[in-house]
């Protein structure tokens, strides 16, 4: 990864900066939701989640003019187009067992209605049915949402990896970023998912997500060291937002228990294929220093 030389003291203040920044951005927006209270479905529906996704970038870029730091060191290099592969293929390796069983045993019900009304979004033919046919317009919708997800990486990946990675090493990195990438959605937790998931304790949800977001965290921080790229972690949050949320609306009369990012399969999924990624992050930390 090409990095500036930082002096740790200079490193912890940009990154205190950067927590400030990110709080005072998304606070304008846990305002507007509180404001929108008993009508999440209608702020979810809004450009305003996708406003909100770009706190993490805006803190990002921000805290560089402020400091008179590059932002060239934000990851903005393409990478390899194997990374890019990866970003596609990863939430089909978590994604698609969760929900073929969630098909299989009952616990859900694929609705193919659904899957016609999505398709109807994309370039494809109409007619594609079943689990091949609902990966394919999930996967060609995907690149759509990299814009939004592009906001959070510059923030997480872009800007903090480098930085927390002079000061601690790759899998501290990782378990910070994930913490506060997790801490930093809990206010949408305790307010939204009482509105879209009346019957799902806030608890259990919250402990579901966090362990997904967590585990998920060592994967985005390998394809950034690795690709020196901010680019491949924002197609895999792209893509891994669009498979989840589509599989979703393609799933009727399913238990949130073990569905959605809030349920119990996903957070037994991330963490098993994100496994192999932990494990290689020392291996980075070698040759990164």
């Amino acid at each position: 990864m090409q990095q500036e030389t930082f002096r740790p003291q200079e490193t912890q203040r940009q990154i205190g900066l950067f927590c400030v920044l990110l709080i005072t951005f998304s606070g304008i927006f846990y305002g507007l939701l509180v404001l929108s209270a008993g009508t999440a479905e209608r702020w979810l529906s809004s450009p305003l989640p996708g406003l909100f996704m770009w706190c993490p970038g805006a803190a990002a870029l921000v805290t560089c003019l402020l400091t008179r730091r590059s932002v060239r060191g934000l990851g903005w290099s393409w990478g390899g187009l194997r990374y890019y592969a990866m970003a596609y293929a990863l939430p089909l390796a978590f994604g698609l067992p969760v929900y073929a069983l969630l098909w299989w045993s009952g616990l859900g019900e694929f609705d193919p209605a659904r899957l016609h009304a999505l398709a109807a979004k994309t370039i494809l033919p109409p007619g594609p049915v079943g689990l091949a046919g609902a990966v394919l317009v999930v996967l060609v919708l995907a690149p759509f949402g990299v814009v939004s997800a592009l906001g959070e990486e510059i923030g997480w990946r872009g800007f903090l990896v480098p930085r927390l990675g002079r000061l601690v090493d790759l899998r501290r990195t990782s378990l910070i970023i994930g913490l506060l990438w997790s801490l930093w959605h809990y206010p949408l937790i305790f307010l939204v998912v009482p509105n879209l998931l009346p019957e799902l304790p806030i608890w259990f949800g919250t402990l579901c997500f966090t362990m997904m977001v967590v585990a998920a965290s060592g994967i985005y921080t390998w394809l950034r060291v690795r690709s020196d790229s901010v680019f491949p972690a924002a197609l895999l949050h792209a893509t891994s937002n669009t498979f989840l949320f589509g599989m979703d609306r393609l799933t009727v009369h399913h238990t949130p228990f073990f569905s959605h990012e809030y349920g119990l399969g996903l957070a037994i999924a991330i963490p098993l294929v994100a496994w192999p990624f932990w494990r290689r992050l020392s291996d980075l930390d070698q040759v990164d220093k």
